[in-house]
């Protein structure tokens, strides 16, 4: 009996709804349905709030462009070290053929415009290496023993096989000086060197095979004579401070 009366209650719910049809609309009529079954609509998505994804291409040009951006970097910077490079080797040939016809002064100043542009060679070629030795021996040959061990300094230091002559000048101007100690560690630091083969030496011993002992004995005869003068110098400030206190 309860059956047929829900059965009854649907179909008159029903027939109302058809005879509305005909003067309303299919969601004005889904409305009134799902209001009347007690069942919550459901919300239409916004498409604000849903995120949409970046499209790969948008991914691939922006790779694209950093990876252009590097390289063109890269090339710029390149650019500009040959560009130094060459003016570092343009001054120092110059400098080179303004020695050789002993102009030493003149040799000192382009070798010191050189010196200039060596400070944007970040990788510290060779040729500025050698552009600070020459510029270092263009002193010595002037007297300038000051000015000259720094260059000679700086050369040994960034040069991993420096040769053996920069060692030996260097010591020489020490000597020079009358700083006979410092001499003698110069020497000591190039005898290290040769033991270790890690010292160009001079182009006329390439082809002898004991050229490393040869200049092994050479240089530590001159220590030898370094520790000597020392020792000399050591005597004779004694005797003069002996004497003035006498």
């Amino acid at each position: 009996m309860k059956r047929e009366t829900n059965e009854v209650r649907t179909g008159e719910k029903t027939a109302n709804m058809l005879s509305r049809a005909g003067n309303s609309t299919y969601e004005e009529l889904a409305s009134e349905w799902i209001t009347e079954a007690n069942v919550e609509p459901v919300a239409e998505p916004n498409p604000a709030a849903v995120p949409t994804p970046r499209p790969a291409r948008k991914r691939i040009k922006r790779i694209l462009t950093i990876v252009a951006t590097v390289l063109a970097v890269m090339i710029g910077f390149g650019i500009f070290q040959y560009a130094n490079y060459s003016k570092i080797q343009d001054y120092y040939h110059k400098g080179n053929r303004a020695y050789s016809e002993g102009d030493f002064g003149e040799a000192i100043s382009i070798y010191t415009s050189a010196i200039r542009f060596s400070r944007y060679d970040i990788f510290r070629t060779y040729t500025t290496n050698k552009v600070y030795a020459y510029r270092g021996f263009a002193h010595f040959m002037l007297g300038y023993y000051v000015y000259a061990i720094p260059d000679l300094d700086q050369a040994i230091k960034g040069e991993y096989s420096a040769h053996e002559n920069w060692h030996a000048v260097r010591a020489s101007c020490h000597s020079k000086l009358g700083n006979y100690e410092m001499a003698a560690n110069c020497y000591s630091i190039l005898i290290e060197a040769i033991v270790a083969e890690k010292v160009w030496l001079s182009d006329k011993d390439y082809w002898d095979d004991d050229r490393y002992q040869k200049a092994e004995v050479k240089y530590r005869n001159l220590r030898a004579k370094a520790y000597d003068a020392l020792a000399a110098a050591d005597r004779a400030r004694a005797r003069e401070l002996g004497a003035a206190i006498n």
